[in-house]
């Protein structure tokens, strides 16, 4: 399908009769009618200088024109006067008609889009669209805001004649729709605008499991959760499942995965149906942002965007990047080969870069909470068996912090509580390593989403036990 063409005004369309052209004619027909009144006036006063051939017929004329000069002027004008009003007076009616039912529609489709939940992200920038640019199908003029306006209420003429649909109930999912973005124009179905869409951020530094934990989400979504409640979960894209797949093969062969990059973008987008009866479709996208998009402004393939319009970050901290850990595992680590695979970056100082960027990028306040959950999850809580030692007193989020602040975690502690709202901690391995290969651990690793789904009553949260 080819992309549409850019407009070169912002609308390329014929501005509606009741919304502007209607009253550029109500001021003429009043202009010129009070004229052509003068005018008549004008024309029967220029007949009283007329000569006849006695003098009786030119005083008689000349009484008869200035008389009728004067009954034009007088009630000519009088009948203006009274007219106008009443012309004035329809013109308002019919435009206070059309002014509430223009309200009435907009508010109609906003609510009705509002309750319903429906937000739609493109696929490959991964942009939040609050409406796509829609292709006329007679000219293929790109329309940007396909909405009840100037140009139409239930629909709207393009440039070239054709009649557009601009509101969903008048037919606007018909017409072929694109992303908005200029360096995108990715196509966009009916069934993605009729999404219900959640992000999900997965942050971490390099090597603290953060790919790993995504990918065990992934399959524990895909393996158990979709089944459990009867949900059909599919891969929105080819692309997904094969960066899944790659995902997957690498953990096997490499025993762990590569580093993110941007040459693919982060990130698994599902969707899910048999979620919500108002919504056709569920759409979950798990997103990997990578550190460096709270150090840069640039955003690349949309990472800004996902995490602004993100449900809740799972925040993930490698345990053995505590230095106090780190020393007293590192002989360890070092036997199984697993020492240089450890976080360079402490937990406090990857929480101080997250911090700096909500400031920076995502206008958090000096002094304010974020008011997302963060779920801080305590990964590669299977090497060394340190998973034990976190949850040997019980593996609620009071017994984590005990751990963390017996291991100088006092200061990353600190400002977890200074600067979020709503946050737990949770101790999980993703991948379970033996002599011969590793075993993805899904049991668990739904746990911190199914927490955020919970803590923001999201349709996806799994039932409450009665």
């Amino acid at each position: 399908m080819s992309s549409p063409v850019l407009p070169s005004t912002p609308d390329p369309a014929i501005e509606h009769y009741w919304f502007g052209k209607a009253y550029r004619d109500l001021w003429a027909v009043i202009r010129v009618s009070g004229t052509l009144n003068l005018d008549t006036a004008k024309d029967y006063w220029a007949k009283t200088s007329i000569k006849e051939d006695t003098e009786v017929k030119t005083w008689v004329k000349r009484i008869f024109f200035a008389m009728s000069a004067g009954m034009v002027l007088l009630f000519g004008t009088a009948f203006w006067l009274i007219l106008v009003p009443v012309h004035i007076m329809i013109v308002a009616v019919i435009a206070l008609l059309v002014g509430a039912s223009f309200v009435i529609v907009r508010l109609m489709e906003s609510t009705y889009l509002r309750t319903r939940g429906w937000r739609a992200y493109c696929k490959a920038c991964k942009n939040l669209m609050p409406i796509p640019v829609y292709k006329c199908p007679s000219c293929g003029e790109a329309h940007r805001n396909l909405v009840p306006s100037r140009y139409g209420i239930l629909h709207r003429q393009c440039n070239c004649g054709e009649k557009l649909p601009c509101c969903f109930f008048s037919g606007r999912l018909k017409i072929a729709g694109f992303c908005p973005n200029p360096n995108c124009n990715e196509s966009v179905s009916a069934a993605d605008l009729q999404s219900s869409n959640t992000v999900i951020a997965f942050v971490g530094s390099p090597s603290s499991g953060k790919s790993a934990f995504l990918t065990a989400a992934a399959r524990a979504l895909l393996t158990i959760e979709a089944p459990r409640r009867e949900w059909t979960v599919n891969f929105s894209d080819s692309e997904d499942k094969r960066r899944y797949d790659t995902l997957m093969t690498d953990i096997h062969k490499f025993k762990g995965t590569v580093k993110t990059a941007y040459v693919s973008h982060p990130a698994y987008k599902f969707d899910i149906d048999g979620v919500s009866k108002v919504s056709k479709r569920t759409q979950l996208f798990l997103c990997d942002i990578a550190g460096e998009t709270f150090r840069d402004q640039s955003d690349r393939l949309g990472l800004h965007s996902q995490f602004l319009n993100s449900m809740g970050t799972i925040l993930i901290i490698d345990p053995f990047s505590f230095p106090k850990v780190l020393d007293r595992y590192r002989s360890q680590l070092d036997g199984i080969g697993k020492v240089n695979q450890v976080a360079r970056e402490e937990p406090r100082m990857l929480l101080s870069i997250f911090i700096s960027g909500l400031r920076d990028y995502f206008g958090l306040q000096t002094g304010a909470l974020w008011k997302k959950p963060v779920a801080i999850v305590l990964s590669k809580s299977d090497l060394c068996k340190i998973g034990e030692e976190i949850t040997k007193n019980g593996a609620d989020s009071k017994t984590i912090i005990d751990w963390i602040r017996l291991n100088d975690g006092d200061e990353f502690l600190s400002s977890c509580a200074a600067h979020f709202a709503k946050y737990q901690f949770f101790s999980i391995s993703s991948l379970t390593e033996s002599a011969d290969d590793v075993t993805i651990c899904t049991s668990s690793a739904l746990m911190p989403v199914n927490w955020i789904f919970t803590t923001e009553s999201s349709p996806l949260a799994p039932p409450r036990v009665k």
